[in-house]
Order: structure tokens, then C-alpha cells, then sequence
């Protein structure tokens, strides 16, 4: 398995942990969005590109490392939750933190958002709706 496609894993709402294996290199759009009851995810080095919302609405899951590997992010990578870390490089929050990044193709996937913030593109909209922003970018 190189890939997973997109939506693969769409509301399996019984899906609490997964380890992916290695030789993964892509996730796609969706790939993991309304797994509300995934609470842990291994992404393995080796995984160049995450779709847009690939984890939306994962609202049990608390922490995601991205592997130094990752060169690719979608819009709303991150689920919308309260008390959600998101951890990533340096290197990868520079390129990732600028508005021609957030406007590439890539970036905003079939979705076509565009993002105000390097939070919203992290996060997606319902950032801007949470008044709290209780998340975490913790760089390694």
C-alpha cells in the first residue's frame, strides 16, 4: 500500500487507532474525516503529501506528528477540536506558513478553501468560529 485514497476511511465511526504502514507516501482528501472515535494515528516517515481534511472531525483524536518527510499539507488538515496539538518542523511551518502556499492547488484540494490565517489553513473554518482557539503548534 502506497496510498490512501480519498475519503478510504469516511465516517468508520468505530475506528479508534491506526497505525499506517510503511511505504505510505500520500494520504488523500478526506481520507480520514468523521473517524469520531479515532483517538490515535502513526504517520510513518516516508509520507510526502496529507489531502485536505484529511482528519476533519476527528473530534476524539489529540495529537498528530507529522513525519520530517511531509512536504505537502491540505486546507483543514487538522481536526476540529479543542485541546488538539498539532506537531511539525520548523522548516515545515515556514514553508507552510504563508499565504501562496495556502492558495496553491494542493493546498486547498477539491474544497477550493482559501484561508485567512496560517491557524485557519491548519484547522480550516470552524477555527474563526471557536472564540477559545484552545489548539497547540508545537514545533520539534
Amino acid at each position: 500500500v502506497t496510498s490512501i485514497g480519498d475519503d478510504a476511511f469516511y465516517e468508520c465511526y468505530s475506528l479508534e487507532s491506526i497505525q499506517l504502514p510503511e511505504g505510505v507516501t500520500s494520504i488523500g482528501v478526506g481520507a480520514f474525516s468523521y473517524c469520531v472515535s479515532l483517538e490515535s494515528i502513526q504517520v510513518p516517515e516516508g509520507v510526502t503529501s496529507i489531502g485536505a481534511g484529511a482528519f476533519s472531525s476527528c473530534v476524539n483524536l489529540e495529537s498528530i506528528q507529522l513525519p520530517e518527510s511531509l512536504e505537502d499539507i491540505g486546507y483543514g488538515l487538522f481536526p476540529e477540536r479543542d485541546n488538539f496539538e498539532g506537531i511539525m518542523t520548523q522548516e515545515q511551518k515556514n514553508k507552510w506558513d504563508n499565504r501562496d502556499y495556502w492558495d496553491s492547488d494542493f493546498a486547498r484540494g477539491s474544497r477550493g478553501s482559501s484561508a485567512a490565517s496560517f491557524e485557519e489553513f491548519l484547522f480550516g473554518s470552524w477555527y474563526n468560529q471557536n472564540g477559545d482557539k484552545n489548539y497547540r503548534i508545537t514545533i520539534r
